[in-house]
């Protein structure tokens, strides 16, 4: 490997101003054939560049890295320095066992990451109304909710609800069961079955049901004066619901931090709009 000297662009507090030299003396790593201890330097300069980095040359000189990098991309593109190219992060199989190539189609995305919308779940997270277990968890969280952008939430096959604006499409699952908790609380009352064919105690129908009706129950909103359903029974669903909520204990395997877990907390934020119910 010939000599070069490095440029400094990025500054961590972690590893300063040259992450990859600094993680190789810390690794110390000896060559290019050291793959494992290279792969693993690589991770933690990809981590902490981007959670904890400030772009320190061009454009967006003072800027965090997790900010600076779209800025700089669309830039890139703008300027035809740059095309966008996409590709999976890894091998993907298919069950058929053939590799699974990135496919340009019609599709849905949820706009995580919105500035606001991510600023709430940011505060509530660091709030004493959420408490972690342990550091790395804590730490899982943040870097999974500045990473979290566009979802896509749409398909055209399986099981699933069908998207409202949009019938022909399917909501994906792990975009669909993010405040499924919500109706725990009151599912004893409606459904006298597993499957919901048969009415529950409250002897309410599932055709009968409007969203008014589930505003009232999960929003605190006015009993709507279209409701099929007698106010004294949305009041016994109401109660049930602000009576168990929000969710005491979540236990999940850390493999959904990334994804279905902090998709629940941005969409808590989304619908309730009031950390009480988060």
């Amino acid at each position: 490997v010939l000599n070069f000297n490095p440029i400094p662009i990025i500054k961590t507090k972690t590893y300063g101003d040259m992450t990859a030299p600094n993680l190789c003396d810390i690794l110390k790593v000896k060559s290019q054939n050291d793959k494992e201890i290279l792969k693993k330097a690589k991770e933690l300069a990809y981590s902490k560049a981007f959670t904890e980095g400030v772009m320190t040359t061009g454009m967006c000189t003072g800027e965090k890295v997790s900010t600076a990098k779209d800025k700089i991309r669309q830039h890139m593109i703008d300027n035809n320095m740059a095309a966008d190219y996409w590709e999976p992060s890894d091998t993907v199989i298919s069950r058929s066992g053939e590799e699974c190539v990135v496919a340009l189609c019609d599709q849905w995305f949820i706009k995580y990451g919105e500035a606001g919308w991510k600023e709430k779940v940011m505060k509530f997270i660091a709030s004493k109304d959420f408490k972690f277990y342990n550091e790395a968890t804590e730490k899982a969280f943040v870097e999974a909710i500045n990473w979290l952008k566009e979802w896509a939430c749409s398909r055209t096959f399986g099981l699933g609800s069908r998207i409202p604006w949009d019938s022909k499409f399917l909501i994906e699952s792990l975009s669909d069961s993010t405040v499924y908790n919500a109706y725990y609380t009151v599912a004893h009352l409606l459904q006298g079955s597993v499957d919901g064919s048969v009415a529950g105690p409250l002897g309410i129908l599932a055709e009968d049901v409007a969203d008014a009706d589930w505003d009232y129950v999960f929003l605190h909103k006015p009993r709507a004066s279209t409701s099929k359903i007698p106010e004294v029974k949305l009041a016994k669903l109401r109660d049930e619901f602000e009576y168990w909520y929000p969710v005491d204990l979540r236990c999940s395997g850390k493999d959904l931090i990334n994804n279905h877990l902090s998709m629940m907390l941005y969409n808590h934020a989304a619908v309730w709009n009031d950390s009480s119910k988060m």
